[in-house]
């Protein structure tokens, strides 16, 4: 009978995310390498679908917690061990696991232990602190479950002797340490700048660490030194909490979630784990270990890991201390190499993911060949379950909400926040905080509210006894939209002054009305999804070994004549950007502008930031659409202005967009605005009028020649004809060719245009044909409304049939042409920048194979604003798909480098 497994924890692990999820990532699958069949059950449902995906490639059943509950999956399948990630996941789950399948071993992995964790930030909290009844029965709950489990997994061996300790049971924790494969770094001490805190911020402890970081730390090293080696704040959550720590401070990089670490541990001179309280020893600088990057961390950073100070790593308690620590390894040499290499040596020998395989399988050994413990722990209810996980929830998200407080609350002001009972969550700096809820005697497991009535009553109540301002935190978000007569009251008689996207949403009880609260000038709509500008370094886009990103770019935001005729004088693209309206729920609409706003193109200002956006975050170039029609031009002035001028400085390419203009915007001929014709007269005239730019010095080469695009070869009445005068008029004029592109669309997918001269096709996207067989969201008001997941649409959309032809990739961050076509339009809902960058990190590997110097991914677009296709920022995501885009060249670049140690390893 090949043995069975069942792992569970709150959601499906994310692992580029968080240490804890990489932990649960790593350890399925060493269950999987030792032929164990795997279920993972996610208990707070299964969150992002992705990463569900990314498991059952692996051949491992995703079951939802909230569907399918425990019972359900006990009858249906025998297990012989139960792996439970976090403490409350097995305190819910192991009762049941005892009743129904007594002979079904369990083990806690706990991660890090919460109970010392708490115990740290409450004692080192500012102006002391003291353990309360809340605390109390946190701890209670984790060494109850730790006791009633048959084996308990621990990160070090400090806190394995510790429970073994409280629990008076020997070999009950042991030790499986976190596991790192991260390559060794080449890059040398001179070819290194700055300084890296890569951390999760959805963490408190990191969350703390980095303000301690940004205001006690980094302001202590002289200026020359911050100049030369800039601070760059790494890693997931990084809300307005964290970026506000850097406000002022020149040299802080506040960069966010990145696919890969590794270019920022290669590439930075030192790593820096500033933490005050925490439990467990540190993935960060386990990595940074094995990067061969040396660390300056705090007792509690280097806790659990056997390093000393000044052999493995820098220790320092006091900011004083870790200033002058930074100061001196990012100066000395000596040092530097000193550290680096007992650093990783040392480490290599505990995180390899080969000593944590070998100590995890004997820990799974030693459990299977004992007898299971009888039931220990009492069974909860889900609501006591779901307490469990609102009380880390609330320890996550209350740094964040104490910010705010602090920015938009005067000190002394009485405020009602909106909780669940938790006495946390009155702990706020200097104001006076009451609880809000329907029942003034509200118990723990009893939160959510059912007497409406009854919370207007209680909101008027704590106003006459001198409550100045109402706190609603996020978790309770859904109160103030879902509740009918209180949501009615909320927004009449509660005027809203800030919000902050996943932290809370702050009222002034004393204004009344929020009506016309979007033009009230006092009020703030802060979304934590939006960065401002961040300062980075610039990006190689010159390495001939390089993939290339080439965007398409729209060149109508500018009036015209005939636009103004066909459309309304005045008319550009962006009138039909913001007449735009949501069509269905959960529809982003309308897409509008932020950093650069409704821009004319006509200003070269405008073009010049638009390419040093581009370059900053790794775009090489743009493809200029270009209109001729028998010799008229349209929308031309943009880019003749680039050409005349010699500036942006920055390459491009230009594609005929070919099809005739109609009232349709799809290039069909209804209701034709502007006929396209043909003749062999007209061959010639458009290459010799396209000379100069194809001999421009900026012009996008392949193989040495200028690169010119055709949107619709196969409309071309003759194309062998069109290529061949094309040809030997570049020739004639001095060139050494001309490299033809001809655009596969859904109108002429699997033609070869190579058999009529042109060198390549590039298959643009969305490729709706491709589409056919993928699962369609049915808008039911609105049948001619075409919309498509994002998720699901681009594994399939970046992986279509192979041709026989070169055919270059193309990748879009979002699409959506309703702008354009109303309730016609097509729609790839719902896509994140964390998607989108999986996809370029796809078509950037399958270009790496490409030879040298044609390594090239299209992108659509720089600016297609009215298809919903732009990676210029916007208000609701910033430069997040702008980040996206640089993390995926990051990313390409760092698995190059592993790829070349792994081809020649040192001698």
């Amino acid at each position: 009978m090949k043995k069975h497994a069942l792992v569970c924890s709150y959601g499906v692990p994310q692992p580029d995310r968080d240490s804890g999820s990489q932990r649960i990532w790593d350890l399925i699958g060493v269950l999987r390498a030792e032929g164990w069949k795997v279920t993972f059950l996610a208990s707070q449902g299964i969150g992002d679908a992705r990463y569900a995906r990314h498991l059952q490639q692996r051949a491992i059943a995703v079951l939802d917690g909230l569907a399918s509950p425990l019972e359900e999956v006990l009858t249906a399948s025998e297990f012989q061990l139960a792996l439970f990630a976090f403490w409350p996941i097995a305190e819910y789950y192991m009762p049941v696991v005892r009743k129904m399948s007594p002979q079904t071993r369990v083990i806690v992995d706990s991660l890090d232990l919460h109970f010392l964790r708490d115990a740290r930030r409450i004692f080192g909290a500012k102006g002391g602190g003291l353990l309360d009844e809340d605390y109390a029965s946190q701890m209670r709950g984790e060494l109850n479950t730790y006791a009633a489990a048959d084996r308990v997994l621990t990160v070090s061996q400090k806190e394995a002797d510790l429970i073994n300790d409280l629990i008076s049971e020997r070999g009950l924790a042991c030790r499986v340490p976190d596991a790192e494969g991260m390559e060794f770094s080449p890059v040398p001490f001179a070819e290194r700048r700055g300084m890296a805190m890569v951390a999760s911020y959805s963490h408190p402890p990191n969350v703390q660490a980095a303000g301690h970081l940004c205001r006690e730390i980094f302001p202590r090293l002289p200026k020359d030194v911050r100049a030369e080696h800039p601070l760059y704040i790494v890693g997931h959550g990084l809300n307005e909490t964290v970026r506000g720590f850097a406000d002022g401070l020149d040299g802080v990089r506040m960069v966010g979630w990145v696919p890969d670490v590794a270019p920022y541990f290669h590439r930075s001179r030192i790593s820096v784990v500033p933490l005050l309280y925490g439990a467990g020893t540190k993935r960060k600088v386990v990595q940074s270990l094995m990067a061969g990057t040396p660390v300056v961390t705090t007792s509690i950073g280097a806790e659990g890991l056997d390093v000393r100070h000044g052999e493995h790593v820098m220790i320092a308690d006091d900011a004083e201390s870790f200033a002058g620590a930074i100061g001196e390894v990012l100066r000395d040499e000596a040092l530097w190499n000193w550290l680096r290499t007992k650093g990783r040596a040392l480490i290599e020998k505990t995180h390899s993911r080969e000593k944590m395989s070998a100590q995890f399988v004997k820990v799974i050994r030693r459990t299977l060949d004992a007898e299971p413990k009888p039931a220990l722990l009492p069974e909860i209810t889900r609501e006591e379950h779901h307490a469990r996980h609102m009380h880390d929830h609330w320890q996550r998200i209350f740094p964040h909400i104490e910010r705010a407080v602090s920015e938009f609350i005067p000190p002394g002001a009485k405020v009602a926040l909106a909780s669940d009972g938790c006495p946390r969550s009155l702990v706020l700096s200097e104001v006076a905080a009451v609880h809000f809820t329907a029942d003034e005697n509200v118990r723990r497991d009893v939160w959510r509210p059912s007497d409406q009535p009854g919370m207007i009553s209680r909101i008027e109540q704590l106003r006459g006894e001198g409550a100045e301002f109402l706190v609603v935190p996020d978790p309770l978000a859904w109160w103030r939209t879902q509740l009918g007569i209180f949501s009615e009251f909320v927004a009449n008689h509660c005027h809203l002054v800030a919000e902050r996207t996943g932290v809370c949403a702050i009222y002034d009880l004393s204004k009344g009305s929020t009506n016309g609260a979007a033009e009230d000038a006092d009020i703030e709509i802060i979304s934590s999804e939006v960065p401002p500008e961040p300062e980075l370094p610039p990006l190689n886009l010159d390495d001939p070994e390089a993939v290339k990103l080439i965007a398409f770019y729209l060149p109508q935001f500018h009036p015209i004549p005939e636009n103004d005729e066909w459309w309304g004088e005045g008319f550009t693209e962006w009138r039909n950007v913001v007449k735009s309206q949501p069509l269905f729920p959960g529809h982003h609409q309308p897409q509008l502008p932020a950093d650069m706003g409704y821009y004319d193109l006509r200003s070269a200002e405008t073009r010049a930031e638009q390419a040093r956006l581009a370059r900053q975050y790794g775009v090489s170039g743009f493809c200029y659409y270009h209109y001729w029609f028998s010799g008229k031009r349209l929308i031309e002035r943009p880019f003749n202005d680039v050409l005349a001028s010699g500036e942006p400085d920055f390459p491009f390419c230009l594609c005929w967009a070919n099809e005739p203009w109609s009232r349709q915007w799809d290039g069909r001929p209804n209701d034709v605005l502007q006929a396209q014709t043909y003749s062999e007269e007209d061959d010639l005239a458009h290459i010799r009028a396209l000379i100069p730019a194809l001999s421009d010095p900026r012009a996008i080469r392949i193989q040495g020649r200028p690169v010119f695009i055709v949107y619709q070869a196969r409309d071309l009445p003759a194309p062998e004809r069109t290529v061949e005068i094309w040809r030997g008029e570049v020739e004639r004029a001095g060139l050494p060719g001309i490299y033809l592109m001809a655009v596969e669309t859904g109108w002429d997918a699997g033609w070869d245009a190579t058999q009529s001269g042109f060198d390549a096709k590039l298959l643009f996207q969305p490729q709706f044909s491709l589409l056919q067989t993928t699962p369609r969201t049915i808008i039911e008001d609105k049948p001619d409304l075409h919309v498509f997941d994002y998720h699901t649409a681009w594994p399939v959309l970046g992986n279509p049939e192979p041709v026989a032809y070169r055919r270059y990739d193309s990748v879009f961050p979002a699409w959506d042409n309703t702008a354009r076509k109303g309730d016609t339009g097509w729609v790839v809902h719902d896509s994140t920048p964390e998607a989108y960058g999986e996809w370029l990190s796809t078509a950037i590997t399958r270009a790496t194979a490409l030879p040298a110097g044609e390594r090239i991914v299209f992108l659509n677009a720089w600016n297609e604003w009215a298809e919903g296709a732009h990676l210029e920022p916007d208000r609701k995501n910033g430069r997040a798909y702008l980040d996206a885009t640089r993390n995926a060249l990051l990313s390409a670049a760092s698995a190059k480098v592993r790829r070349g140690r792994r081809a020649n390893p040192p001698r």
